[in-house]
């Protein structure tokens, strides 16, 4: 299993849904999501830890945090970032 710091995902902003309304960035406790310009923007991309919070937050739908679950050899299956 991978360690949060090995972690290089970050959740899937579209901009096109996007209003800038800033609803996701005070639910993201590592202060990883702020609007800067009017635009949202990863402001501190490192200390994402892929909570989902922001997504959960966001009522536009468009912020989405992917994961895949991997099953291991037993059949069990645990969930891993996409893309990690």
């Amino acid at each position: 299993m991978r360690e949060m710091s090995e972690w290089t995902s970050l959740p899937v902003l579209d901009r096109a849904r996007c209003t800038a309304c800033g609803d996701c960035a005070p639910v993201c406790a590592p202060g990883v999501i702020a609007l800067v310009g009017g635009r949202l923007e990863f402001v501190k991309p490192n200390a994402c830890d892929y909570c989902g919070e922001c997504e959960a937050a966001c009522s536009e739908d468009a912020i989405s945090c992917p994961y895949d679950i991997v099953l291991d050899a037993k059949g069990l299956g645990r969930s891993c970032l996409r893309g990690s």
